[in-house]
């Protein structure tokens, strides 16, 4: 073969490389949203973000390699190599990886979820608590004021 073939197969590859890893964070973003839920305004966020990043990705790319030449081949390579890590890759790892890591976390916040709710049952106890004092406290000067109030009505009227 000659050497610009190669060259040009060599940029190929490269193009299969750069859509696979392009879709794996896209996979990142996948697993995120299945650990951690969140509305259709934040994904759409986060996807606009990610398809601007792809498109520089995709651009600097071109640049460099191919000298800012589009061309049809450099896109579908990059579409092939996305194609086939969605298609062979992701659906095996992604649901995986995702239920591994709501483990991980339900088994860290476990012993913290516990410390909140004790942490909130004493609360309740000291707030029971606080509050009978202060009953008792006002009864008490209730008492003392309106006791030396009455006795001394009583003894002008008198």
């Amino acid at each position: 073969m000659s050497g610009k073939i190669i060259e040009e197969l060599v940029f190929l590859g490269n193009c299969v490389v750069i859509g696979a890893i392009l879709i794996a964070i896209y996979d990142v973003l996948r697993i995120w949203r299945l650990v951690c839920r969140h509305g259709t305004i934040w994904t759409a966020i986060e996807d606009f973000l990610y398809w601007c990043m792809t498109a520089v990705v995709i651009f600097r790319f071109l640049c460099e390699k191919n000298n800012g030449i589009m061309r049809g081949f450099a896109i579908g390579g990059i579409l092939i190599g996305m194609f086939l890590v969605n298609t062979w890759v992701s659906p095996h790892t992604v649901h995986g990886i995702a239920r591994f890591l709501r483990f991980c976390i339900r088994l860290i916040a476990r012993p913290f979820a516990a410390a909140v709710k004790k942490a909130a049952c004493c609360r309740q106890r000291w707030k029971k608590s606080m509050e009978k004092h202060q009953e008792k406290y006002h009864e008490e000067h209730r008492k003392k004021y309106y006791g030396k109030h009455q006795e001394k009505h009583h003894e002008k009227t008198s």
